[in-house]
């Protein structure tokens, strides 16, 4: 595997305050984002290729995944569909 290094650890973190900060914000204002594929939104990362992905269910978000949006968007939307309760 690749070492830790100090920018990759920096970068870590920033994904990580960057990804609580958008779901304290989701849980305020779930409607915000744009339906990416029914029923999942999708909520981008600022500065980053990665999207959350979530979908409205009464009470509550249900996260399917945080992805890195280069990818393969069929792959991505069949795994991402796949994780629906």
């Amino acid at each position: 595997g690749n070492p830790v290094t100090a920018d990759s650890l920096k970068y870590g973190l920033r994904l990580v305050a960057l990804t609580e900060g958008l779901v304290a914000l989701l849980k305020e204002f779930p409607y915000m984002c744009p339906v990416w594929r029914h029923p999942l939104r999708i909520a981008r990362l600022r500065k980053t290729p990665y999207g959350l992905f979530y979908a409205i269910e009464p009470g509550r978000l249900v996260i399917t995944g945080l992805q890195d949006l280069r990818r393969d968007p069929e792959r991505l939307r069949q795994e991402l569909l796949r994780r629906l309760p």
